[in-house]
């Protein structure tokens, strides 16, 4: 699954992201143009904090392969059948912006169980932009070790960029993928997915549980 890194510089990567960005963020404008948001939208999206609320029909989740426990590769769109699932890009020897995330994440869900019970059944999703080091079994022993239930995937890079680009995220290799020794940049935001695989919210960093745990609780009972 791996490819020769291409020459990157953080200040290329960060261009990238934000042109990225804009493009999703001018999507969802020109798409309100057209498809104008109802009342319910507008006035979820005042009382949100750290996320933004995205109309229905809005964009759909790429459904290119992905890989499950197993090693077999199946459909994206089967990780989110039948459930409401916060999609996180990162990679297990990620040294900062991932465990702290995934810890944020954790400590957002033990706060739903809580106080909101009836939204525990939301799914954890990280999808690993490293699949030349994260096999299954090292995607699962990472994801599991920060809350049981969260669920790890990877895939072919080209599936991943496809992904990624569809989701409104990036990613890219910094240093010798062929060493081993090398880092991933890549986007920080979490993605909401609805059950039919639609994109509804994006949650931007920083990822603070109890803003977190407040406004997937708005958006779960407004979407």
């Amino acid at each position: 699954m791996s490819e020769s890194a291409k020459p990157t510089c953080k200040f290329c990567w960060i261009l990238r992201y934000f042109a990225v960005v804009a493009a999703v963020l001018l999507g969802a404008i020109a798409y309100r143009s057209f498809n104008p948001p109802n009342l319910e939208i507008s006035e979820l999206n005042q009382q949100l904090e750290a996320a933004t609320a995205l109309p229905v029909g809005f964009r759909a989740v790429p459904n290119v392969a992905l890989m499950g426990y197993d090693g077999k590769n199946k459909p994206a769109l089967s990780f989110f059948e039948d459930k409401w699932t916060m999609v996180f890009f990162g990679y297990t020897y990620c040294p900062d912006v991932c465990p702290v995330a995934l810890s944020n994440i954790a400590q957002t869900m033990a706060m739903v169980r809580e106080t909101n019970p009836e939204l525990a059944d939301t799914q954890t999703l990280m999808v690993s932009v490293d699949p030349k080091r994260d096999s299954p079994e090292r995607l699962k022993e990472y994801v599991e070790y920060f809350d049981p239930a969260f669920v790890g995937t990877t895939g072919e890079n080209s599936d991943l960029e496809e992904l990624t680009r569809g989701l409104g995220a990036i990613f890219a290799v910094v240093g010798d993928i062929e060493s081993d020794n090398y880092l991933v940049d890549h986007s920080s935001q979490i993605v909401l997915i609805d059950p039919s695989g639609a994109m509804r919210a994006i949650m931007t960093p920083p990822h603070l549980p109890a803003t977190m745990a407040s406004d997937l609780a708005l958006l779960r009972a407004n979407l």
